[in-house]
C-alpha cells in the first residue's frame, strides 16, 4: 500500500473514535536509535562522530584514555571545548577508533559494508593526521603520506579483508592547533571512487535510507542521550553540537549513591531535533535523572525554539544556528529510563530509591512526581500541552509498583496547577519465554549423542569459572560443518516450534535479561483496565521499548569455547520463521490494548547480551532481516485495525470455542472455525500456528468469517492456530485454537491427572509393552524435620480434595537460597514412578523423552526440579536432567526431557523407577501436576 494511502486510511479510523482532547499516535510503530560506536555503526557522513575516547599512546604500546576534563571539572587543557587536540604531549601520539573497528567475528555476517572503498580524512589547523590502515591515494590526496600539514586532506582506500577505523594524530603545531577534524565515509553509490562529504549533510544516506523504510510515530534517543546511569545535571553538562565526538565521557561525576563515574553524555540535542525534522516523525525524549529544573526548562526551549549552539532561545527568531522541532511535530516527554530498576548500569534508580527516602516516600511516589514536574516545566514552556506527549513508563513485571506509580500520578500530577498528567502508558512489549534456555537444555541432553543427533555441544567439559568450579560444555567451533548442516536447521526449526508452543499455550517461562517478562504481549492484559480505573479513562498503550529479549551471557562466559548457544540464538533470529512468531506476539500484545509498537532498536550489534538491533549492520538488505520485515508488515496491517480500548459500534467475536475435541494420532480431523457479529463484511486472518504435516487451515470459499481446519495429525500433543477477525470499520478479536493429539507411533504412555489425589487417566499405551506404577509421592508431609534452615517440614503434601494433582513442598520460609536440592532429598520431597515392561520383553529407552506438564499455581512453589533413575543412582551428583529456568506462575509449562543415551538404557527389561525431586520452594506454596508424557526415541525425532 502506498504510505500516503496508508496514512490517510489510518487517519479515517483514527478520528471515529477521538474522544476531545484524547491523544492518538499517527503509526502504530515507533522506533529507538541504537548506540553507535566504533564496533556498531555510524549514523554520520563524518565517522569522527563515532569515537567517544582519545588514547595516548607510545610506540608498541597501546595507550591510555585521556580525558577531557578532570574529576573536578577542570578541562584538559591539551583540548578545546570542541575536544580537538591543540598539541600532543612529548613522545606520545594520539589514537581514535571510529566505525567500522574490529568488525570480524566467526560466524557472524560481514558487517563493515559501509567502510569499504574510499575514505577521506580532512583537518582543520597544522597537524599530522593518518589512518594506520588501508592504501595511501596521493593523486586524491593535498597531503603527503606522512608528515604535517597545514588544512590537509589524505585519502584512503579500504578493502573488505582490513577495512578498520583506526585513526593516529602524531603532531599539532600549538600554533595553528586543530579546529576541524572529518574522516568521510565511502560514499554508498560510488565507494570505490568517492568519499561523502559536508555536502552530503550531516547524516550518512545509509542510515537515512533505512528511516525512510518506516512510517513512524516516533524516534526514541534514550541510547543516543546515554540515559541510562547519565552524569547530565546542569546545562553545562550537555554535549555541544559541534563537538568532536557526539557521544563517550564528558562530566565525570558520580551518577548516584556509590554510584560509577566516567559515565558517557549522549548526543547534543540539536542533532536529534534535526533527525526528526528531516524525517518527519515525532521526537521522545529522556531526561536524565539528575537534571535540575533549569536543565529541563533549557531543553524544552531548545526544542521549542532551537539554539546558538550553546543557549537556547528564549522565543522564536529568524535563522535560527540549530532549528527548533517542527511546528506539525511532538515531543515526548519521559522522566530518565527504567528509573525503578538499580545496579551501576541502571544507577538512575539507585538514586530515585536515595531520593524517596530523603522524602519519606516511596520509590513510584518519587518517580511519580519527578515525571510530573518535567511535564509541568514543558508545558510552560510550550504553553499548553498540544505539541507535548506525556509519557508515564511502567515496569512490565511489577503490577504492585505501577499501581502505586499511577496512583500517585493521578493525586499529585492531578492537583498541580494546571494539572499534569499522562497522555499514555508505557510498558514493554519484550518477549523470549526462555527459549535459549530450552536450546541449551536440548543441546546438554543431546551432546554425548552421535554425528547427525547432537546438537552444538561437544562431549567435553572446560573450567570456565577456576573460583567456584563452575564448568561448562565445550561448544562445537564455528568451522565445524554442524553450522552448515541440514541437522542444524532442523533444530532451529525445532527451536521456533517450541517457541510456538510456549506462547499458545499461555506458558510464561521467563528466560535471561532483566528486560524479559515472559508475559504474552509483553504486558498483562490487565494493565489497561488499571490505568481505567485509576484515570477515569482509556489511554493509549504506547510501548517505550520491545522485541526478542534472549540473552545468553549466563550459558555463554567470555570463553570462545562456550559460545555456541549464542551463535544458535543468533542465527535463530534470523530464520524465516522468526517473523511468524514476533508477529504472534505483537497480535496477542494489540490484544491487550497496544496501540504502538517501540521497537528497540532500529540497529544493533548482535551477541551474547541480546540481538536488540532489527538491523545488524548498516546497509543491510531489509529482505534479510526477518525482525526488520515483521515492523514493516506491523505498521501496515496494523494501520487499518483498531485495539479494544476504542471500537465502534459493533465488536466482532469467534463463535468457535478455543479449545477444540480431543483428536487421535493419524485419524482425519476436519473443523469450521466462525466468527461473527461486527459492522460489515468480516476479514479472518491466520497469524500463527504450530500445525504438524498433514495438517491445513484455508479460507472458506463459501463464507468468509469462517477458516477451515481439516487434516490427518501426524505428532502428538496439544496444537494451535492464532487467529484474528476485523470488521468493516477495524474493530478486531483475536482467539487461540488448541486441540490435543494422543496415541501415535512410539507413545509409551501418556497420563493426565484431571480428578484429585493423584489418580490419572492413561490415553495412550503402545500395545500395552509395559505396566506403570502411577505416581507415588516421597515421604508424607509432616511439619516436623527437614534440613534446610527454618522451620520448613519435610516430605510432600497431596491436596486431595481439588482437582488435579496439587500439592506443595515446603523447604524454607525467609531464606530462598536455603531451598536446595541436596535438602529435598534429604527430605524425600519428590514423585516417583515404575516403568515394567511387559513380562518376556524389553524395551529400547536410550534418549527416550518425558515431558512433564506441570504449573506453578503460586509463586513460592518449587521452581525446579531434577531427575533421577534407578539405573542411574539417586546422589545429587547423579542427575540426569535439572530445570534451568524457572516457570512463570498460574501458567502451564511442558518440560521435556531425555532418558540417558547409555547401553544400560538399550535394553530394559525391569522395572525401572524415575524420581521427580522438586525444590526451590518456600513456604507451603502449591503446584499442580497436569500430565505425564513418555515417547522413545523415534517418537521424540519425529516430534521435532
Amino acid at each position: 500500500m502506498n504510505k500516503y494511502i496508508l496514512f490517510a486510511s489510518l487517519s479515517a479510523i483514527l478520528s471515529l473514535n477521538n474522544q476531545a482532547g484524547e491523544f492518538l499516535p499517527s503509526s502504530a510503530l515507533g522506533i529507538g536509535h541504537g548506540g553507535y560506536n566504533y564496533w556498531t555503526n555510524s549514523p554520520f557522513t563524518n565517522t569522527v562522530h563515532t569515537g567517544s575516547q582519545w588514547i595516548a599512546s607510545v610506540d608498541g604500546n597501546w595507550g591510555r584514555p585521556v580525558f577531557f576534563f578532570s574529576e573536578n571539572g577542570r578541562r584538559n587543557p591539551q583540548f578545546n571545548e570542541q575536544g580537538l587536540p591543540q598539541y600532543i604531549q612529548e613522545n606520545t601520539f594520539l589514537r581514535l577508533l571510529v566505525w567500522p573497528f574490529h568488525h570480524a567475528e566467526p560466524g557472524a555476517p560481514f558487517r563493515a559494508g559501509s567502510g569499504v572503498g574510499m575514505w577521506t580524512v580532512e583537518w582543520k589547523g597544522e597537524a599530522d593526521i593518518r589512518l594506520a590502515v588501508g592504501t595511501f591515494l596521493p593523486d586524491a590526496s593535498t597531503a603527503p603520506e606522512t608528515g604535517s600539514a597545514l588544512n590537509g586532506r589524505r585519502v584512503y582506500r579500504m578493502e573488505k579483508d582490513n577495512v578498520q577505523g583506526h585513526l593516529h594524530v602524531l603532531a599539532v603545531n600549538p600554533e595553528r592547533p586543530l579546529t576541524g577534524l572529518n574522516v568521510w565515509l565511502p560514499h554508498p553509490e560510488a565507494p570505490e571512487t568517492r568519499s561523502l562529504s559536508r555536502q552530503d549533510g550531516f547524516w550518512h544516506p545509509l542510515f537515512l535510507g533505512m528511516l525512510g523504510d518506516l512510517d513512524l510515530a516516533f524516534q526514541r534517543f534514550m541510547d543516543w542521550n546515554s540515559t541510562n546511569a547519565s552524569p547530565q545535571r546542569d546545562w553545562e553538562d550537555r554535549r555541544l553540537p559541534g563537538h568532536v565526538f557526539q557521544h563517550g565521557v564528558l562530566n565525570r561525576r558520580s551518577v548516584g549513591p556509590n554510584g560509577p563515574v566516567n559515565r558517557p553524555t549522549g548526543m547534543a540535542f540539536e542533532h536529534m531535533v534535526d533527525l526528526v525534522n528531516q524525517t518527519g516523525n515525532d521526537m521522545w525524549i529522556c531526561l536524565p535523572h539528575l537534571a535540575t529544573d533549569d536543565f529541563v526548562r533549557n531543553l524544552a526551549r531548545l526544542i521549542r525554539f532551537g539554539s546558538d549552539g550553546r543557549m537556547p532561545y528564549t522565543g522564536p527568531v529568524e535563522n535560527p544556528a540549530f532549528a527548533p522541532l517542527r511546528e506539525d511535530l511532538r515531543v515526548w516527554v519521559e522522566h530518565s529510563n527504567e528509573i525503578w530498576s538499580n545496579g551501576p548500569s541502571f544507577a538512575q534508580g539507585d538514586w530515585a530509591g536515595a531520593r524517596s527516602r530523603e522524602l519519606g516516600i516511596s520509590k513510584p511516589q518519587f518517580n511519580a512526581r519527578r515525571a510530573a514536574e518535567i511535564w509541568q516545566i514543558f508545558q510552560e514552556v510550550f504553553e499548553g500541552t498540544d505539541r507535548l506527549v506525556r509519557v508515564a513508563a511502567l515496569w512490565s513485571g511489577n503490577m504492585n509498583y505501577n499501581e502505586a506509580y499511577l496512583r500517585e500520578l493521578a493525586d499529585f500530577g492531578g492537583a498541580m496547577t494546571p494539572s499534569s498528567l499522562p497522555d499514555i502508558v508505557s510498558p514493554t512489549t519484550y518477549f523470549g519465554n526462555g527459549i535459549q534456555d530450552w536450546a541449551h537444555e536440548q543441546a546438554i541432553l543431546n551432546r554425548h549423542r552421535e554425528a547427525g543427533r547432537s546438537w552444538f555441544y561437544t562431549p567435553e567439559d572446560f573450567l570456565a569459572n577456576p573460583r567456584r568450579g563452575e564448568h561448562r560444555p565445550v561448544s562445537k567451533s564455528m568451522d565445524d560443518p554442524y553450522w552448515e548442516s541440514p541437522e542444524f536447521t532442523a533444530h532451529l526449526e525445532a527451536a521456533l516450534l517450541e517457541w510456538k508452543q510456549r506462547i499458545f499455550s499461555g506458558a510464561t517461562l521467563a528466560g535471561g535479561g532483566f528486560d524479559t517478562t515472559g508475559v504474552g504481549g509483553g504486558f498483562p492484559a490487565g494493565l489497561r483496565h488499571k490505568v481505567r480505573e485509576r484515570f477515569g479513562r482509556d489511554l493509549p498503550i504506547v510501548s517505550y521499548e520491545g522485541g526478542p529479549s534472549l540473552y545468553t551471557d549466563y550459558l555463554n562466559s567470555s570463553d570462545e569455547r562456550s559460545r555456541g548457544i549464542t551463535a544458535f540464538v543468533n542465527q535463530l533470529n534470523r530464520m524465516p520463521g522468526f517473523e511468524e512468531v514476533y508477529r504472534t506476539h505483537l497480535n496477542i500484545a494489540r490484544s491487550n490494548g497496544l496501540e504502538v509498537h517501540g521497537a528497540f532498536v532500529d540497529l544493533g550489534r548482535w551477541g551474547r547480551f541480546g540481538q536488540w538491533g532489527h538491523l545488524e549492520y548498516p546497509g543491510q538488505d531489509p529482505a534479510d532481516s526477518p525482525k526488520w520485515q515483521t515492523l514493516q508488515n506491523w505498521m501496515r496491517d496494523m494501520a487499518l485495525i483498531r485495539t479494544p480500548t476504542r471500537p465502534v459500534n459493533a465488536v466482532p467475536h469467534f463463535v468457535t470455542p478455543g479449545e477444540l475435541p480431543q483428536a487421535a494420532f493419524g485419524a482425519e480431523i476436519r473443523h469450521a472455525l466462525e466468527a461473527a457479529g461486527g459492522d460489515g463484511d468480516l476479514s479472518l486472518t491466520l497469524i500463527g500456528d504450530t500445525l504438524c504435516g498433514g495438517m491445513s487451515i484455508a479460507a472458506d470459499p463459501e463464507n468468509p468469517a469462517r477458516m477451515i481446519l481439516k487434516g490427518t495429525p501426524t505428532r502428538t500433543g496439544w496444537q494451535y492456530v492464532y487467529l484474528r477477525v476485523n470488521d468493516a470499520d477495524g474493530d478486531a478479536a483475536w482467539r487461540v485454537f488448541g486441540f490435543e493429539v494422543i496415541g501415535g507411533p512410539g507413545v509409551l504412555l501418556d497420563a493426565v491427572f484431571n480428578g484429585p489425589g493423584t489418580t490419572a487417566t492413561v490415553r495412550a499405551m503402545e500395545q500395552n509393552r509395559l505396566s506403570w506404577s502411577g505416581l507415588r509421592p516421597g515421604a508424607p508431609f509432616s511439619e516436623a524435620g527437614g534440613t534446610a534452615r527454618g522451620d520448613d517440614g519435610r516430605g510432600v503434601r497431596i491436596l486431595s480434595d481439588m482437582d488435579g494433582l496439587v500439592f506443595s513442598v515446603s523447604q524454607a520460609n525467609e531464606r530462598r537460597a536455603d531451598a536446595t536440592l541436596a535438602s529435598a532429598i534429604a527430605d524425600e520431597e519428590y514423585f516417583t514412578f515404575t516403568l515394567e515392561p511387559a513380562p518376556g520383553t524389553s524395551l529400547d529407552l536410550r534418549h527416550a523423552a518425558i515431558t512433564l506438564i506441570w504449573e506453578r499455581t503460586q509463586y513460592h512453589a518449587p521452581r525446579a526440579f531434577s531427575v533421577f533413575t534407578s539405573l542411574t543412582g539417586g546422589r545429587e551428583d547423579a542427575t540426569i536432567f535439572t530445570l534451568q529456568r524457572e516457570p512463570g506462575m498460574g501458567s502451564v509449562a511442558n518440560t521435556r526431557f531425555l532418558l540417558p543415551g547409555t547401553a544400560a538404557f538399550a535394553s530394559v527389561s525391569r522395572p525401572l523407577e524415575i524420581r521427580l525431586v522438586f525444590h526451590g520452594s518456600q513456604w507451603d506454596h502449591h503446584a499442580r501436576i497436569h500430565g505425564l508424557r513418555i515417547e522413545t526415541d523415534s517418537a521424540s525425532e519425529a516430534a521435532q
